[in-house]
């Protein structure tokens, strides 16, 4: 793994990929390579050749004041998927009811996030709710279209 690392080609040879270049000239040799470049996976998907159409999804998304234990899993769960966040809390994400509450004039950073209540919150994260909520931002989720 090369986190961060600009790929500039993907090497193929009779129709399977072989390895990277990066952008640095680095040449990584690879059985299979996993395209991990979110909003610009169509774009590295395209060095190999292949279209990868892709829509932008805004959504909301709620940051928790750290608990503890710090959580390490991410969570995905039928109303909400909560990840780790660097700070120490965890992010909600991914929530139908709260996406739909976001539009393309909404502020990157909202000022008043919805509160996440215990319905939302795992079983095994009960302090998710007494945390509370430190802050809320808009993502962009790169999602497949058939555009």
């Amino acid at each position: 793994m090369r986190p961060h690392a600009a790929v500039a080609a993907i090497e193929h040879q009779a129709g399977r990929v072989t390895g990277l270049r990066l952008a640095d000239g680095t040449a990584l040799a690879a059985d299979a390579v996993v395209n991990c470049a979110g909003p610009r996976a169509a774009e590295v998907a395209a060095l190999a050749g292949v279209a990868l159409p892709l829509g932008r999804e805004p959504g909301l998304l709620a940051v928790s004041r750290p608990v503890a234990p710090p959580p390490r899993l991410v969570c995905h769960t039928a109303a909400i998927t909560f990840r780790p966040d660097p700070g120490g809390g965890l992010v909600l994400a991914h929530a139908a009811d709260l996406d739909r509450t976001v539009a393309a004039d909404t502020p990157a950073d909202p000022r008043r996030p919805p509160a996440p209540n215990s319905s939302r919150a795992p079983p095994f994260r009960p302090d998710l709710t007494r945390a509370g909520l430190a802050a809320a931002r808009i993502g962009v989720r790169p999602l497949p279209s058939t555009a």
